[in-house]
């Protein structure tokens, strides 16, 4: 009994220092094994952090690089910009000295173009004048240069009462159409009535110039044409001014009454039937 009791402690002594060492070899293996796993990650760590790092060295000595040789750029176009103004104000200061010179020399010249001007067109009044006072007269004085001067005051009389009576059809009634109508009608009216006048004045009674002349001075009156009714007392005004040029230019007064009657009458006479077909016509749809 009493050696199966001293066996027992033993033993147990036996029994503890094993469990110890197993408990030791089991952490020690344990931290061999986690030594192991730290290192086998670590290098790709390790690889992964240089390359990283070398990466960012590669990034950085290419953007030195580019800004190294984008300097030389920038401070040429620095340099441009700066030099700029002085190039725009080297090549504007010639072209405001010739503006400036043209502009001067323009306003030196201007008052005797505008006296030279308004002595012409008074001229051509005073011509055109004496030409109307008497038509026979004027084509042997002066070379003809009052029927010219008549004529050419006539054309643009005509024109300008054209012109007014145009903007004036085209405010009140608000269509354009309508005053360009006006002034296509009146032109169209005055070539006809020059070729009726050319077809019954005979040939041989005077030069076809001449005739131009002496319908262009009988324009005048058409200045003042800006409404219906003035455009009707124009063109009788007009068709006495043109019967006594033609007279004065030497056609028969016969060959005179028929060419004003067909061609200033007959106008006449068109926008008279015109009108009562008309008022007929309003007369018949108001009943």
């Amino acid at each position: 009994m009493t050696d199966g009791n001293e066996r027992r402690p033993g033993a147990r002594k036996q029994t503890g220092t094993t469990a110890t060492a197993a408990v030791v070899g089991l952490f020690a293996t344990w931290r061999h094994l986690v030594t192991a796993l730290v290192e086998m990650c670590a290098a790709p760590v390790r690889a992964l952090i240089v390359g990283v790092r070398g990466l960012f060295r590669y990034w950085n000595r290419s953007l030195d690089s580019h800004v190294d040789s984008a300097t030389p750029r920038t401070l040429e176009l620095v340099d441009d910009i700066a030099v700029a103004p002085k190039t725009v104000a080297r090549g504007l200061l010639p072209t405001l000295r010739r503006v400036i010179g043209s502009a001067a020399v323009f306003l030196s010249r201007f008052p005797r173009a505008l006296a030279v001007a308004w002595k012409s067109w008074m001229g051509q009044w005073t011509l055109s004048l004496t030409y109307h006072a008497d038509p026979a007269a004027s084509w042997s004085a002066e070379g003809g240069r009052r029927a010219d001067a008549a004529a050419a005051v006539g054309a643009s009389f005509f024109l300008s009462g054209l012109m007014i009576a145009g903007l004036l059809a085209t405010t009140t009634r608000g269509m354009l159409t309508s005053g360009l109508a006006l002034i296509a009608t009146e032109i169209l009216w005055a070539a006809a009535r020059f070729a009726i006048i050319i077809m019954l004045v005979p040939r041989t009674a005077t030069p076809r110039a001449r005739l131009l002349r002496v319908f262009l001075a009988g324009l005048a009156p058409y200045a003042f044409g800006a409404t219906t009714l003035l455009r009707i007392a124009s063109l009788v005004l007009s068709a006495i001014l043109t019967s006594r040029g033609l007279i004065g230019v030497g056609v028969q007064v016969r060959d005179v009454r028929s060419a004003i009657c067909w061609s200033f009458g007959g106008q006449a006479c068109f926008v008279a039937a015109s009108w009562l077909a008309r008022g007929g016509l309003v007369l018949l749809v108001g009943s």
